[in-house]
């Protein structure tokens, strides 16, 4: 499992302070939702025709990638659709340039449901989008706020449009605190359609309103998420989605995005299933027998691997091609 921050977490920070806290705390990527001034990420001086090579290369020189590229696009508005269209356009090339491989789009506009959607002009459009999509090679990822936040209704959504390049961003904040679904419910519904995720934690006041918290010290059940994941063997990003652009009063972003990433070390570093031993009680093996199936040839040589590295049989060696081996 990956991890990284949303740029939403500092809006005042320049872009080498960015990166460079995302390289000191041991992250994988960054999300961007803006930077300094602009929220419209495209036209950010990071990524500008003069300076994109640059940055480009700073990100492959410290191990960092752009994952997933936020746009404020929503698709709720009929009468807005050609602007969201150009929106989702600009920033399919921008990640075609920057390899990444999401762009986040909304359905809906508010983290809560507000009011009524028609769920066939939503079909309708993201149909439209698809071409554009394929064209840059990303994938759009429709959150689940909103009216999808119900989970099992953006499930239909994205049944009735068919295409492997229009998916689902697990917002794991609001489904839980919107829709009251439990995790185990929303991983049901959405599946392999989940490809990307934000979370944050939170309480509710005694007013209804919302009031977000660092990382473990709300009631999201963030565990109990990550656990339900491990039904779809999800191996993406996990990446903190910190408001402090839109309400100010929060923590900073010197404060909260390390300790996320200390929050998620455990997740990181740790496989879900620890090694079993065998009935002799002379050998141990990776996975339960139940949980085999799930993973891929590539995954069980990967663990393999990394779980007893000095087997002979998964030891790298060098040959001399130059002579005959008996």
């Amino acid at each position: 499992m990956k991890i990284g921050f949303s740029t939403l977490a500092c809006p005042e920070w320049s872009w080498t302070d960015i990166y460079s806290m995302a390289k000191d705390f041991k992250f994988d990527g960054i999300e961007i939702r803006g930077l300094g001034n602009e929220i419209f990420s495209v036209k950010a001086q990071p990524f500008t025709e003069a300076q994109l090579p640059n940055t480009i290369s700073k990100l492959k020189s410290l191990g960092l990638e752009i994952p997933c590229l936020s746009s404020g696009a929503c698709l709720k508005f009929k009468d807005k659709y050609q602007a969201a269209e150009d929106e989702i356009k600009a920033y399919a090339q921008l990640a075609q340039k920057l390899n990444a491989s999401y762009i986040r789009i909304l359905a809906d506009l508010d983290p809560a449901p507000v009011d009524e959607i028609d769920d066939d002009y939503i079909v309708e459009a993201l149909r439209k989008l698809v071409p554009i999509a394929e064209e840059y090679n990303v994938t759009l990822l429709v959150e689940t706020n909103g009216v999808y936040s119900d989970t099992a209704r953006l499930a239909a959504v994205l049944d009735r449009v068919k295409s492997r390049k229009v998916a689902a961003l697990w917002d794991m904040h609001h489904p839980y605190r919107y829709n009251n679904e439990a995790p185990e419910t929303t991983v049901a519904n959405l599946g392999e359609y989940i490809k990307y995720i934000q979370v944050k934690d939170s309480v509710m006041r005694e007013d209804g309103t919302v009031e977000y918290r660092i990382m473990g010290t709300g009631d999201i059940p963030v565990k109990a998420m990550i656990e339900a994941l491990d039904t779809i063997n999800y191996n993406g990003y996990i990446s903190l989605e910190w408001v402090k652009r839109w309400a100010r009063d929060l923590s900073d972003a010197g404060i909260v995005i390390p300790q996320f990433a200390e929050y998620m070390a455990p997740y990181k570093k740790a496989h879900k299933h620890s090694l079993q031993t065998n009935m002799r009680g002379d050998g141990q093996y990776p996975w339960p027998k139940e949980r085999i199936l799930n993973y891929t040839f590539p995954d069980i040589l990967d663990r393999i691997c990394e779980q007893f590295p000095n087997q002979y049989a998964f030891r790298y060696t060098e040959l001399d091609y130059t002579r005959t081996y008996p």
